[in-house]
């Protein structure tokens, strides 16, 4: 990675994905330019739904949800 001023730096966001944005899902591919922080998983203990698209709702709250997080540009 090429050092830049701190100006000029963009500034990065750490994001937690999970369902189809993991390495090896279909939509991985768009975190291609962003950097692997490891794996993660959530704090609390959500639902976790698999329909068309994953998501997570907190009632009723089932388990911690494992998936990664990585450094985006906003």
């Amino acid at each position: 990675r090429p050092s830049l001023s701190p100006m000029h730096a963009p500034r990065l966001t750490p994001i937690f994905v999970y369902g189809t944005l993991r390495r090896g899902f279909r939509n991985h591919a768009l975190l291609d330019s962003s950097e692997s922080l490891g794996p993660g998983r959530t704090r609390e203990r959500y639902a976790l739904y698999v329909s068309r698209i994953p998501f997570l709702a907190r009632e009723p709250a089932h388990t911690r949800v494992a998936g990664a997080v990585y450094l985006v540009t906003p």
